[in-house]
């Protein structure tokens, strides 16, 4: 007499040398293949319950002020804390931040990392360099349109004057009472001398300092230097205290960012 035993046995050996599908925790059907156990899945489709993670790992970089605020906007908790890295010119929000007493994963980072504008980087390029003068007129007059004082027609004038006397020797300089330094000119082949051309001795400028970013005024100081025996003129800019304005900005972004999102905002890092 078989015992009960014995037949499960036999329904066990019996069923280890058939298919069998085997259905997970998610809902999926794999089937199992004696005796090499190859495996198949073969779920319905549509059937399956997709398995979301526990936590979101993810980290993003944004370049304008704009886009960061939104994407905080959209992701922020309580918890999120904001970090201004002048240095960098980085700003990072650590959106899954630590509560107070309670770890977390830190697993998502949104990264402000702002670029320098292109005036920017137009005018801190050419700062206390030297240029012959005719090469400083043709920049002058390119980028006339980030002065906002004196006015662009005056700038074109002085642009034109120095353009007329490339030719000719520089005598002499003098710096007038109106805010200007005039340059006096000699033409040795006609045994005459010019006027001269007057260059006022500083500029404002009007250019954003971070892409995207709004205009911000910015003093820069005329530079001049020729020697007497060659008639040769050079001409340059020096930009005042760029860094502290570049800071500013900076500090007008981290501002802005704080008031808009509600968040605060430390000075450091991760």
């Amino acid at each position: 007499m078989t015992t009960e035993a014995e037949v499960i046995a036999a329904l066990a050996e019996k069923s280890f040398h058939q298919p069998v599908i085997v259905k997970n925790t998610a809902g999926r059907e794999f089937l199992i293949m004696p005796p090499t156990f190859f495996h198949k899945d073969v779920s319905e489709p549509h059937q399956v319950d997709s398995l979301l993670p526990e936590f979101i790992r993810q980290s993003v970089t944004l370049f304008t002020a704009d886009s960061f605020i939104d994407y905080l906007e959209k992701f922020q908790t309580n918890d999120t804390l904001l970090f201004g890295d002048s240095e960098r010119h980085l700003i990072t929000a650590c959106i899954d931040y630590h509560s107070p007493g309670e770890p977390s994963r830190l697993s998502h980072a949104a990264m402000l990392q702002l670029r320098p504008a292109e005036e920017w980087k137009l005018w801190t390029g050419i700062s206390g360099k030297m240029m012959p003068q005719h090469a400083f007129a043709v920049f002058l007059e390119e980028n006339a349109a980030d002065i906002s004082y004196p006015e662009g027609a005056a700038i074109i004038e002085a642009v034109r004057d120095i353009q007329a006397h490339r030719e000719m020797k520089c005598a002499r300089a003098v710096r007038t009472n109106s805010g200007t330094e005039r340059f006096l000119y000699s033409d040795e082949t006609k045994a005459t001398s010019r006027d001269g051309v007057e260059i006022p001795t500083s500029f404002e400028l009007s250019i954003p300092i971070y892409f995207g970013g709004h205009p911000h005024a910015v003093k820069a100081f005329l530079r001049w230097e020729f020697k007497s025996d060659e008639g040769k003129l050079n001409l340059g800019i020096a930009l005042h205290r760029a860094e502290h304005v570049r800071q500013a900005a900076f500090r007008k972004i981290m501002e802005t960012v704080e008031e808009e999102t509600k968040l605060t905002l430390l000075f450091g890092s991760l």
